[in-house]
């Protein structure tokens, strides 16, 4: 009897499920819905979204058709070699956290703002992008894009969607060590 050589590594096949299984979710079908549109039974493609199973060329074929996405999203979706998680030391003079992540939803970044310093709250020049700024040390003023100025104290935090922000400011005596994270989603890069 022939053995066939494994088509995605083991470490691959929980990823290749959980694409998969977000990708049905998005598109708002049921496990039976994209079987059927697949021409495979539930049980393999509940195998496959659990990360139990093997799948075939054909198979993988028949679920890109039926998600509406390409045979190389799911494949390097799921071999990718880094993972969904990194750990990065945040240092006193700021620096991006998410570097280490492959397209990340979340882009998190350390700031430190001396006395009189202003920045653009949104990494990266990303535009329309909601942020939350937490205040870990010092005072900060954050001005939004309907004129209001906000005074933020260590541990306080602020929320804003849509690229409401439109700079921050060390106002303390002492410079002020924050931590910006930006949704990533549905930005527009710019510069």
């Amino acid at each position: 009897m022939k053995q066939s050589t494994p088509r995605f590594g083991k470490s691959d096949l929980p990823r290749l499920g959980r694409l998969i299984r977000e990708l049905r979710l998005a598109s708002g079908r049921t496990q039976s819905d994209v079987a059927a549109l697949a021409g495979l039974a539930v049980s393999t493609l509940r195998a496959v979204e659990a990360g139990r199973s093997n799948p075939s060329l054909p198979t993988i074929v028949a679920l890109a058709v039926a998600l509406g996405v390409s045979i190389d999203q799911l494949v390097a979706e799921a071999t990718r070699p880094q993972g969904r998680v990194s750990v990065t030391r945040a240092t006193p003079g700021g620096g991006t956290l998410s570097a280490g992540l492959v397209n990340p939803v979340l882009q998190a970044r350390s700031l430190l703002l001396p006395q009189g310093a202003r920045k653009d709250p949104v990494p990266d020049g990303s535009k329309g992008a909601a942020v939350m700024v937490l205040v870990l040390d010092g005072v900060v003023q954050v001005s939004t894009t309907r004129g209001d100025r906000l005074r933020l104290e260590a541990g306080d935090t602020c929320h804003a969607k849509d690229g409401a922000l439109t700079s921050l400011a060390g106002i303390g005596a002492q410079a002020a060590h924050l931590l910006c994270v930006t949704d990533a989603r549905g930005t527009t890069q710019t510069g």
